[in-house]
């Protein structure tokens, strides 16, 4: 992990197109103090992880009837140790001087996105990982000022949500004996491949140290320990801290 490249001092902003905005962002930086959607990161490299929620501008969503897609751009600034055979050559180097140089670079990316035009395109789309990402840390964020008991309901009901509304989009949730007998529920989105791995990615989850209390004989300082690691590494800390069964880590293995 040393030997790794490194950038620092780095400023992250991210814009978008007006149908839509930023709304509460996750991951290793701190925000800027006078300018908004602007963080700052301390260090990080290649495998550093950030995340945003995004929120309407108004009620009508994305319009269907515009011919624009919606835009998201990223400008990311950082200083990074450049060793003397990537200078350029018009910049000649000095004996004196020390064998690396540090240099501030730009980036910028601009993604343009197109929209679901129905909830199967919806589905179709989802990342699990990506998904996961987004629950933990929403979980912790609810965990730091609720409780852990509360950040575990959430996640239970966020299942239980998603789980209702897939049925109910794909009409699948049926009446045995009528309407006073009990319903049958697909429960294992078979409709729905991307949507599979979400139950036990949950389990895992729920499963994890980080959502088990006190009495389960999870420390608190342990459990902290994970929340300061997990908003920085994230997935691959989740899918190796416990055991899991086969079937299951085949599933959860990327």
């Amino acid at each position: 992990m040393l030997s790794r490249p490194y950038a620092f001092n780095c400023i992250l902003r991210l814009r978008t197109s007006s149908e839509f905005s930023p709304g509460h962002s996750y991951g290793h930086f701190f925000l800027d103090p006078q300018y908004e959607n602007v963080q700052h990161i301390i260090c990080c490299d290649s495998y550093a992880t950030y995340a945003y929620d995004f929120d309407f501008a108004n009620n009508t969503g994305f319009s269907r009837h515009v011919a624009e897609q919606p835009v998201l751009q990223i400008a990311f600034q950082y200083t990074v140790v450049v060793p003397p055979e990537e200078l350029k050559s018009s910049e000649p180097v000095s004996s004196s001087r020390s064998k690396n140089s540090l240099k501030r670079r730009l980036r910028i990316r601009t993604l343009q996105f197109g929209t679901s035009q129905n909830i199967n395109e919806l589905y179709d789309s989802v990342d699990p990982e990506v998904v996961l990402s987004l629950l933990v840390h929403k979980v912790i964020l609810a965990s730091l000022g609720q409780g852990v008991r509360e950040g575990r309901i959430l996640l239970h009901d966020w299942l239980v949500i998603l789980t209702a509304q897939y049925n109910d989009a794909f009409k699948l949730a049926q009446c045995k004996n009528g309407s006073s007998g009990t319903s049958h529920i697909d429960v294992s989105f078979s409709q729905c491949p991307q949507l599979q791995p979400l139950p036990r990615l949950v389990f895992a989850l729920l499963r994890n140290p980080l959502l088990r209390l006190h009495e389960e004989g999870v420390h608190p300082d342990y459990r902290i320990y994970l929340q300061c690691l997990f908003r920085y590494l994230l997935l691959m800390l989740i899918l190796e801290s416990f055991t899991y069964p086969k079937g299951i880590y085949n599933v959860l293995n990327c």
